[in-house]
């Protein structure tokens, strides 16, 4: 065999050689891609949850400041913004009536209840239960629920 086949030889080994360091470095490139673009999501349906709870207590703020302290009796749901992202959902505003604690459940109403400061009487307060979903225009989803204390204090 002579020196030039030989030198093809090699040269075709490093070329397969870089090839395949190529086609690793682009597929790690094109997950690492994907994987960004599926986190932008999530945090953009995080952020429509957000969102959605702000426009809750908004609304909550706003019925109690008014003196509409049953509003969620009869309010339309579900309420639906729409972004350039995606939309907020608010699915539920209502007063919470069970909570599990330490893998126990406890039956209670939250609405009108004693609030006491230092012993002493100071008011009422209720406490709501408000579950939303953030829905991205490429269809991720979160959905969240957060407990609201509205507490409403006498006047001395």
């Amino acid at each position: 065999m002579n020196k030039k086949g030989f030198a093809v030889y090699y040269v075709i080994f490093f070329i397969i050689i870089i090839m395949m360091f190529a086609f690793v470095y682009l597929s790690q490139v094109r997950h690492s891609t994907k994987n960004l673009v599926r986190d932008f999501d999530k945090m953009t349906a995080k952020e429509l949850c957000d969102f959605g709870f702000s426009a809750a207590k908004n609304i909550i703020y706003k019925n109690y400041a008014g003196g509409n302290f049953n509003f969620h009796s009869g309010i339309q749901l579900p309420i639906i913004f729409e972004t350039n992202t995606g939309k907020s959902v608010i699915s539920k505003i209502s007063i919470l009536n069970e909570l599990t604690v330490n893998n126990r459940k406890i039956e209670y109403e939250f609405n009108n209840v004693n609030f006491y400061d230092l012993g002493t009487r100071k008011g009422l307060y209720d406490v709501f239960k408000v579950e939303v979903e953030g829905i991205t225009l490429t269809s991720e989803k979160m959905k969240a629920t957060s407990f609201i204390k509205v507490i409403r204090m006498e006047n001395p």
